[in-house]
């Protein structure tokens, strides 16, 4: 257990065979409190030289200001205090993780690096924001997530330790109200005067700003690129009333100290994301707080948000004040307050002016003369209605070591479209003075409160409910859970449709009610929700004995809707519910439809469901054998089901994965993809010793499967990825799938869209999978050194420290630009005229990798400009070696061996048939090289190349080499392509 002071509240840790005795205390010690509240332990995502001078640190350095004497927290994944940039800096570490110290991930010492760097490993090229400030390394995060719990217990040892400014370069989902680490900001920063600087978050969405970026008192920081653009990924938009962000930094492509303890090499890393503009104004927060050390949290805030400069192509939701300024912040003796002025959100405008001022301070020991401007646009751009909004005076003069006030009113009854309305308070004194302030407000939808009357199951006892509500046509959000009560309870929803879910739980029944589509248009609404209506769930299999891992069960309905920004996005809203490894998964649980009793168009259902086998020993984990089950409905909510699996409705496939390291072990998961394009629910993530052999079984034709298999080191470090692209299993039909077996190699035969390697005008990106496996499957890997370079007619013309497909990148928002958050490969501007190009690709893995340790590819074709907007894919081919491995990705020695080679050319493009190849092979890690027997040429491009294996154990590498029908050449190399012995 975990005590929690900061929010009053305590974390625990509940076994699962107890949590049927936990829970019923936890929900009545609630029911009896109107005040407590139980919170999941949430799982947070992790969501220099040229940003200096961007931000403008370097004025503020030849000022005497590089945040010496002030201390800055960082709360991250570990700080590795021995990196020549950060020897010295860190104060004090603590671990709330239970990992230990060692910045595994490297995301913290990024950031530690940006804020206080010293810049030593690179003679001060990439020196930090606040290059005198003191670190203290909170390690909140593992590589992957951090825990709730364990992020609160950082902000209050922070405080605690007396940092001026908390770095949070983390955050996860909004919630209404505050939520536990919002509540922590707003706390700490009253009882401690710590000023906590928090990343917006990357999912580049309106209204989605994270937690707690969104809590009042914090300081939310967006993204810009170097052309001071906002980066795609970079969160935005009101915040129950709030404009969030309320400043921008550089977050695209920021180089900074990399962890010795993180994969990679070198003493930097290149990183993206809010998380990377982040420490740029904690660190300028330090700098400011060396220039005012009496300033509070509060001063410092608006210190540095009423210096930013304004981006004018920029929405204000996007941008708050603008672009962080250092240099004009340590400078400017004149201040504003509050931040932002917000006059929240409303349905209609008041009858009544609204008024709020704000506060210019002065520092100086002159008089400043403030000349006040004001252009509010609404969230198209165009300007507001004139007299919206009416300043108080258009001219302020605020005397010495002194304050005035300036007012502004949002007049009644004005006619304002729907969506944020505001832009910035700029005052100005010629070139001596510039305060920039963020007013707005946001014109919302009408609301109203609709009555829902659950009824429970008969004889069940006291019953509690819930209800989560998702807007169909506009982005929103509602919950509330309280007792039944005989009166109902009032759930406030905008004017709208809305797809909501009804829970009502008692001791011995739990009945899940979706109500697909709610059409909120006028007060009193009124809906049944009948318990009594729902179904249970049975499934019987084949095997009696295959017992349920994993169970997940979703109701969709297609939306549109339109942000507070103007912007449409077509989507659906998923409402699910999951259930693992319990031995009665569907004990008392019911499923149903709540609200009229019809079809809907454009509803689907889903059951998904995961099942093993047990082990002689009764155990689950490695299973030999596994089902994934699914079944599809439409028009209404999923209502339960009677489910009778036989033997001939099963595809079957036996599975062998192998190895490529020693000792390492592999994980699994399943991905469906239905006919039309959507998303199945997934199943449940299996891990298991490698090489391992299973029997798997599949009862849907109608899904497409993509196989993810993860290969991890002990300790769970990630070696090498593979995805293998959607393909049906037909029932009763029986098939067999080698996984992770070699030769690892790049490879751009996979479909995707555009081409691995494309152009479009006179712009070339470049970023095929390095690492794909011996059946083609698209791979990813840990690598010390990686390199894309790209010539013309024998001139280099570009260059990337990295090679090509990043299989971390496929989760991100299709709206979010690739390039910016995940940078993969080369993205090169070409010149129109055709040319004869040379690319290529290269990368090397060390320890525990002893396979594939150095590859290249090495490419020539001609190309010129592409008309229009549609990429086309360069015309390359690359050469897969297929040998027939075993298990540990070796062949016999001493013997006579077939290599089979398959000459692939990129899907879509130009590229020819290649009708002459020719193999080397090496026992000697690339020593001396001798030309392989080619034996035979068979359709579609593959050949057959004889070796003769040495009897004494090794490694063969590999080389060949290729000319197509039109001219092109592929030449690709494999170092320790596989064993022998």
């Amino acid at each position: 257990m975990r005590e929690l002071s900061a929010v009053d509240s305590v974390a625990l840790r509940a076994d699962a065979d107890h949590l049927d005795r936990l829970w019923p205390r936890l929900r009545d010690s609630v029911t009896a409190d109107d005040e407590a509240r139980v919170w999941l332990d949430a799982r947070i995502p992790l969501a220099l030289d040229t940003s200096r001078n961007l931000v403008g640190a370097p004025p503020a350095w030849d000022a005497g200001y590089d945040g010496t004497g002030r201390t800055v927290a960082v709360l991250d994944t570990g700080v590795d205090a021995g990196h020549p940039d950060l020897v010295g800096k860190v104060r004090a570490s603590k671990d709330f993780t239970g990992e230990g110290q060692a910045d595994v991930g490297g995301h913290g010492t990024h950031v530690a690096a940006t804020i206080a760097g010293t810049g030593a490993a690179s003679s001060g090229a990439y020196r930090g924001v606040a290059p005198g400030a003191t670190l203290l390394d909170g390690k909140v995060c593992g590589v992957q997530d951090c825990l709730t719990s364990a992020i609160l217990e950082g902000m209050e040892w922070a405080a605690e330790q007396g940092a001026q400014v908390v770095n949070m370069s983390l955050g996860g989902w909004n919630q209404p109200g505050l939520d536990p680490m919002e509540l922590a900001v707003e706390r700490l920063t009253a009882s401690h005067d710590v000023l906590f600087v928090t990343a917006a978050g990357n999912l580049g969405a309106a209204s989605n700003v994270s937690s707690p970026a969104s809590a009042p008192s914090a300081l939310a920081v967006g993204a810009v690129d170097d052309d001071r653009a906002i980066a795609s990924f970079s969160s935005r938009g009101d915040v129950d009333g709030l404009v969030k962000p309320e400043i921008v930094a550089p977050g695209v492509g920021i180089t900074a100290a990399r962890s010795s303890a993180s994969p990679g090499s070198g003493p930097y890393l290149e990183l993206s994301g809010t998380s990377m503009a982040t420490p740029h104004v904690a660190g300028a927060a330090a700098v400011l707080a060396q220039r005012h050390p009496d300033w509070s949290a509060a001063q410092l805030k608006s210190g540095l948000v009423g210096a930013a400069s304004p981006l004018p192509e920029a929405p204000s939701v996007a941008q708050g004040a603008g672009l962080l300024d250092i240099g004009r912040a340590v400078a400017e003796t004149v201040v504003a307050a509050p931040s932002a002025v917000m006059f929240g959100r409303v349905w209609d405008l008041p009858d009544a002016p609204v008024t709020r001022a704000v506060t210019y301070r002065n520092s100086g020991s002159e008089p400043v003369t403030l000349k006040l401007s004001f252009a509010p646009t609404t969230s198209d751009g165009a300007p507001a209605p004139a007299g919206m909004f009416q300043l108080s005076a258009d001219e302020v003069t605020v005397p010495a070591n002194g304050s005035a006030q300036v007012e502004v009113t949002v007049v009644p009854r004005v006619e304002v479209p729907e969506g944020y309305v505001g832009g910035r308070l700029v005052a100005t004194a010629g070139a001596a003075a510039r305060v920039s302030t963020p007013v707005g407000l946001l014109r919302d939808q009408a609301a109203f409160d609709v009555t829902l009357r659950q009824v429970p199951r008969p004889g069940a006892g006291p019953a509690y409910a819930y209800a989560f509500a998702f807007g169909l046509d506009r982005s929103s959000y509602a919950y509330i859970s309280a007792p039944v009560d005989a009166d109902g309870t009032e759930l406030r929803l905008r004017a709208g449709r809305h797809i909501v879910v009804h829970g009502i739980e008692t001791d011995e029944h739990s009945s899940l009610l979706v109500q697909p589509e709610l059409v909120v248009d006028r007060p009193d609404q009124e809906v049944i929700v009948d318990a009594r209506k729902a179904r249970p769930i049975s499934i019987t299999l084949p095997d009696p004995r295959a017992r349920l891992r994993f169970a997940e069960v979703a109701t969709s309905m297609p939306k549109t809707y339109t942000d507070e920004l103007g912007s449409t996005t077509a989507d659906y809203a998923y409402l699910m519910t999951g259930k693992y490894d319990q031995s009665d998964p569907f004990a008392g649980e019911h499923f149903g439809q709540a609200g009229p009793n019809r079809d809907y168009d454009g509803v689907t259902t889903e059951l998904s469901t995961t099942w093993s086998r047990p082990r002689a020993d009764g155990s689950l984990a490695d299973s030999p054998e596994v089902y994934f089950l699914n079944w599809f409905g439409s028009g209404r909510a999923y209502s339960g089901s009677v489910e009778r699996v036989r033997a001939n409705q099963l595809a079957t496939v036996t599975s062998t994965y192998a190895a490529q390291a020693q000792g390492a072990r592999g994980a699994v998961s399943m991905n469906g993809t239905r006919e039309n394009g959507a998303d199945a629910p997934n199943s449940l993530e299996m891990s298991f010793p490698l090489p391992f052999k299973r029997t798997e079984h599949y009862n849907n034709e109608r899904v497409r499967w993509e196989r993810h298999f993860l290969e991890m080191a002990p300790g769970l470090v990630e070696l090498a990825a593979s995805v293998q692209e959607p393909k049906h299993y037909v029932p009763p039909r029986r098939y067999t799938e080698a996984v992770n077996e070699g030769v690892f190699a790049p490879s751009v035969a996979a479909p995707t869209h555009g081409g691995w390697a494309r152009r479009v005008g006179n712009t070339m990106v470049v970023r095929p999978p390095t690492f794909a496996d011996g059946a083609g499957r698209i791979g990813d890997a840990a690598t010390t050194q990686e390199s894309t370079t790209l010539y013309r007619n024998g001139v280099k013309v570009a260059a990337a420290p990295r090679s090509g497909y990043r299989m971390d990148c496929d989760d991100l928002p299709p709206a979010i630009a690739l390039d910016e958050l995940c940078p993969t490969g080369l993205t090169a501007d070409v010149t129109a005229a055709d040319g004869l190009y040379r690319l290529v690709v290269a990368a090397e893995r060390g320890a525990p990798h002893a396979l594939s340790t150095r590859v290249t590819a090495d490419w020539t074709f001609r190309s010129a400009t592409v008309a229009g907007e549609r990429p086309k894919p360069l015309p390359l081919t690359t050469l897969r070696f297929a040998p027939d491995l075993d298990a540990h990705n070796a062949a016999p020695a001493g013997r006579t061996f077939t290599l089979p080679v398959l000459a692939e050319p990129q899907p879509g493009s130009a590229a020819g048939t290649v009708r002459d190849l020719a193999v080397d092979v090496c026992y000697d890690d690339g020593a001396t090289w001798q030309p392989a027997h080619m034996v035979a040429q068979g359709p579609g491009g593959r050949f057959m190349a004889r070796l003769r294996h040495p009897k004494a154990a090794g490694f063969v590498s590999l080389r060949a080499h290729a000319t197509d029908t039109r001219g092109n050449t592929v030449k690709q190399t494999v170092i320790r392509a596989y064993r022998i012995g």
